[in-house]
């Protein structure tokens, strides 16, 4: 359930925020995690720094994802390249 709420909220933000019309959206195992990177055309200034991402008040009506994201993955990486802004996170598989 985290995956997919994970991957939903880095689709909807970069659909909703991103400035181009196309969402590169890539996942991979890696050393018992699973890493998700959504990507998409918009410049890294409109991004906040990762370490201000935070859920808004209970009577907020948006502007949860980043704080959700922020929330699940202990690892965040921003970048920026070729005009393109990338969301790398690292979500730790838990044993079933």
């Amino acid at each position: 359930m985290d995956l997919a709420l994970l991957v939903d909220e880095l689709v909807a933000n970069a659909m909703c925020h991103g400035a181009g019309e196309q969402v590169r959206l890539e996942v991979w195992a890696d050393a018992g995690d699973v890493v998700v990177r959504a990507s998409n055309e918009v410049g890294a200034s409109s991004l906040q720094p990762v370490e201000t991402w935070r859920l808004p008040g209970a009577d907020a009506e948006s502007g949860r994802g980043l704080g959700i994201i922020r929330r699940l993955c202990p690892s965040i990486e921003v970048s920026n390249l070729d005009g393109w802004v990338s969301i790398e996170c690292r979500l730790q598989v838990r044993d079933a």
